[in-house]
């Protein structure tokens, strides 16, 4: 991984209650993992994003949007983060944040799922590009040119 000295490593975590001592052993163990990843990958330029409290199906999370912000001012090289359910609880929502990150040219890394999350993002996209006007054709009523389902 070849770091950039201006930009750092958004580490990011999150949990959704926060009345029992399973989040806080839940979000120790994220960290505890996030923090192990920095130092085998020889990271010590990073900032850490905590969310407790807050459900991954909202984007509305204090920490999630201060390193949306820090994305979209140029000065996160890559977010890592323990699995992908830390960073959106639905596909769709997940796919934005990896769109929004390449437009700001950030990497993304899930501890769990392994590897960079754009280059599979970059290939799932691809291949989307690829087989979406098939399955569009598929879906369309012939007789009546109208569609039958809507694909995102």
């Amino acid at each position: 991984m070849n770091k950039q000295p201006d930009k750092v490593f958004a580490l990011y975590y999150r949990a959704a209650r926060t009345n029992d001592n399973d989040t806080t052993l839940h979000l120790d163990n994220q960290m505890h993992q996030l923090l192990q990843y920095a130092r085998q990958h020889g990271i010590d330029n990073f900032a850490l994003y905590v969310d407790m409290g807050y459900p991954g199906a909202t984007p509305d999370r204090p920490a999630f949007k201060e390193m949306l912000s820090t994305i979209h001012s140029g000065h996160v090289q890559a977010v890592v983060t323990h699995s992908t359910t830390r960073i959106a609880r639905d596909s769709i929502s997940l796919y934005q944040f990896l769109e929004d990150a390449a437009r700001h040219g950030t990497a993304v890394f899930s501890i769990k799922e392994g590897g960079d999350l754009l280059a599979e993002h970059k290939a799932f996209a691809a291949i989307r590009s690829l087989t979406l006007p098939f399955l569009w054709i598929r879906l369309t009523d012939t007789k009546t040119n109208v569609p039958m389902a809507r694909i995102p």
